[in-house]
């Protein structure tokens, strides 16, 4: 069985997205795809070699300069993807990308989010392997709003929002690598969500794939 790690942020660090909350879920969501190890200690960006698939659910508050995470963290992860490896980012993990190494590589992050509210998060790419029977679904959620830079993708699945559609899914190829960013896992409610739980699987499934 393939190896994959599990990065989130303890609620030591007074997250709010504390990896306490969803373990169990995330641990029952992987089980049978992946040998899943998971962590709180971002010295494991640094050894994401010794897995076949990175899980990114970790704040910026860790391994931070001003604010954002340090340039040796984000060119070791991705140093990662560029050769060969897979990642899969969810919800806040995109945070990552406030470090602009990142974000000139993913091409998208977070920007602000409105109250919480039930979203429908719908594909925008029906045929893609990550939708599978996931055309559509309803969630209550942290609605991101992200800026984006040229060369962005086409999204995978979207939501409207007002007068706009956001994006809440999207791939980006990376070297020899490849990574997918799900939008949803504010917390248990979220990952306890049988179409979100579907989505991680097959994202699992479609990178471990590549």
């Amino acid at each position: 069985m393939k190896k994959a790690i599990f990065i989130g942020t303890s609620k030591a660090l007074m997250t709010p997205h504390p990896f306490e909350r969803v373990e169990a879920s995330v641990r029952e969501t992987f089980k049978g795809v992946v040998d899943l190890t998971c962590t709180t200690d971002p010295a494991a960006f640094f050894h994401l070699e010794d897995y076949d698939l990175g899980v990114i659910y970790w704040s910026q508050r860790v391994v931070v300069s001003e604010e954002t995470i340090s340039n040796d963290c984000a060119e070791a992860i991705l140093d990662y993807v560029a050769a060969g490896g897979k990642l899969l980012i969810l919800h806040h993990g995109i945070s990552v990308c406030n470090n602009n190494i990142a974000y000139d590589v993913i091409k998208g992050k977070f920007l602000r989010h409105p109250k919480m509210q039930s979203i429908t998060i719908t594909a925008s790419q029906p045929g893609h392997p990550i939708v599978g029977e996931v055309k559509s679904f309803d969630l209550v959620e942290e609605p991101y709003h992200f800026e984006t830079l040229p060369g962005f993708p086409e999204p995978i699945y979207t939501y409207a929002f007002e007068d706009g559609i956001i994006p809440a899914a999207w791939e980006i190829s990376h070297g020899k690598g490849h990574i997918v960013y799900l939008l949803p896992g504010h917390g248990k409610e979220q990952f306890d969500n049988a179409s979100f739980r579907k989505l991680i699987v097959q994202s699992a499934k479609y990178l471990l794939g590549k």
